[in-house]
């Protein structure tokens, strides 16, 4: 029989292709591979971003949920778009996203004051087509945008505006909170601006920074969710079917620089051809295990056929309050 073994390499001329480590022989558990290489591992995601530990057979939920609290610090579970699947509420299921469309990438919640710097995700069972899992090192991202664009996102930052009814998800279901009052200090404490619309919707705006400097490698990361927020970044015929609704205020989510100017249509054009030309595709086989640094890679999900099961578990976290000046570009 042959010895365990587990092997290391990277794809160094895809500047947004995870570290890989990858059992080659045997049978290896994950969990104590880990404790045993923690400094390798914190070194290679330093490096790459992102760590694809492929070939560790990790399915059940208890052992995730083992391999992220050793990975993880001050674990993230308050993301109320996530399924939790523990008691705990440490490993979720990710937003439930149309199979048909491709999930643009993103940093994880970073419109939100506290958002996690790391994610790890299993694939419990991989897609019979499809379900790709895409990255973008962020620090790519900023070298390709150039000063003309990034420059403009560091001084002006970003502002988010989300609209809770209508068309967009109850703002009862967001904030778990059935109170106005309790929203209402919950926005006051996420520094966000909040209206309550007539209909009884609510309307909150929070200003983010559009670049940051990793903490960890001291980088200065493209660090926004334009793609995602932006109705320059929908299907044509999807922007006009929500706008005809009631135009942009009307939209669930739409963004502006912070000084309320407006983002053009030929800047989002711009990040998302950056953003397709950096892409690297993971596609992570059942048992596999990724792991983000949500400051310095993003990620988002091509489309798929058939059964797709993954778990995540975010934690580390950081704020927009007091711990956010680690990450100042300043």
């Amino acid at each position: 029989m042959n010895p365990s073994k587990v092997e290391s390499c990277c794809d160094s001329d895809a500047p947004s292709s995870p570290f890989t480590f990858a059992v080659v022989s045997g049978q290896v558990g994950l969990l104590d591979w880990i404790g045993a290489n923690s400094a390798l591992i914190e070194s290679a995601l330093c490096e790459r971003g992102a760590i694809w530990f492929r070939n560790f057979g990790v399915t059940a939920v208890e052992d995730f949920e083992q391999i992220s609290a050793s990975v993880l610090r001050d674990v993230y579970k308050e993301n109320s778009e996530h399924t939790p699947i523990t008691e705990n509420g440490v490993v979720q299921r990710p937003v439930p996203y149309s199979p048909v469309h491709e999930l643009l990438w993103h940093n994880e919640n970073i419109f939100n004051h506290r958002w996690p710097t790391r994610i790890v995700f299993c694939c419990q069972e991989a897609a019979e087509n499809g379900g790709e899992t895409t990255l973008v090192d962020t620090r790519s991202m900023f070298r390709a945008l150039g000063g003309g664009i990034t420059s403009k996102f560091a001084s002006k930052n970003v502002r988010y505006i989300r609209r809770y009814g209508g068309i967009g998800l109850d703002w009862r279901k967001i904030f778990r909170a059935q109170s106005r009052n309790a929203v209402e200090a919950s926005c006051r404490e996420a520094g966000m601006d909040f209206t309550w619309e007539p209909d009884g919707s609510l309307s909150t705006s929070a200003i983010r920074p559009g670049i940051v400097r990793s903490k960890a490698t001291r980088d200065l990361c493209w660090f926004n969710q334009i793609q995602h927020w932006h109705p320059a970044a929908l299907p044509s015929s999807l922007r006009q079917a929500l706008e005809g609704t009631g135009g942009t205020l009307a939209l669930p989510r739409h963004c502006s620089f912070g000084d309320r100017t407006a983002i053009r249509d030929e800047t989002v054009a711009t990040i998302l051809a950056a953003y397709r030309e950096l892409e690297y595709s993971v596609r992570l086989a059942t048992g596999d295990v990724l792991m983000v640094d949500n400051v310095l890679m993003a990620h988002g999900r091509k489309a798929f056929s058939g059964r797709r099961q993954i778990l995540v578990a975010m934690g580390d976290m950081a704020s927009y309050k007091g711990t956010c000046d680690d990450y100042s570009i300043g």
